[in-house]
């Protein structure tokens, strides 16, 4: 299983734990099991795509897919703020703050590559905390909103970098490829010439 799919199933139970004491255990395992089922929809979906033999229209709609359950997993983890967040529970906000910093860091790092992707799903993780925070009447919450939209440029404009430093990479090793066979095909028409010659 891939990384961040063992993060969003690993991600969820700390935050699950902090709370179960000031929440309806309902809600908690509704929105863990959620989390869950879409993990394992993931997962299969991944482990059912042939990369090796799939045609270009194929890895299109496969990262067309990813895309969109990576949107459907932000929606999952941003809903934690419109479900448990209560200002006047600081160790639950903390708690809850603290767990979207981690999971959008390592989207960030994970899907590095994929700027869109990563956007799909940070997004809407972060929507909701920030617009809760926003609406509060305290110093605390204010100065909060303003760092986590920090972090969230920060994010995204690695993201974006990181995509065009493989990108550039990608595209360098292929000129390459491309440079050595021209190179071959010159060397080996210098000898084919040469033999003639002698």
């Amino acid at each position: 299983m891939p990384v961040t799919l063992i993060g969003n199933a690993i991600g969820c139970i700390p935050l699950a734990s902090v709370l179960w004491d000031s929440e309806s255990p309902f809600k908690i395992l509704s929105w863990v099991g959620s989390i869950y089922l879409l993990t394992f929809a993931r997962w299969i979906h991944q482990r059912s795509f042939d990369s090796k033999n799939a045609s270009i229209e194929q890895i299109y709609r496969q990262g067309k897919a990813y895309t969109i359950t990576a949107l459907i997993a932000g929606l999952l983890w941003g809903s934690v703020a419109l479900l448990f967040f209560r200002p006047e529970l600081l160790e639950t906000f903390t708690a809850i703050l603290l767990t979207l910093i981690v999971v959008i860091g390592a989207s960030m790092i994970a899907l590095s590559s994929r700027p869109l992707t990563h956007a799909a799903f940070a997004f809407p993780a972060s929507a909701p905390i920030v617009i809760m925070m926003f609406l509060q009447d305290s110093l605390l919450y204010m100065w909060s909103c303003f760092g986590i939209l920090i972090y969230m440029a920060i994010s995204f404009v690695f993201s974006r970098n990181m995509h065009r430093v493989i990108n550039n990479s990608l595209e360098l090793k292929y000129q390459n490829i491309d440079l050595v066979t021209d190179l071959k095909k010159q060397t080996e028409t210098a000898n084919k010439a040469n033999i003639d010659k002698s």
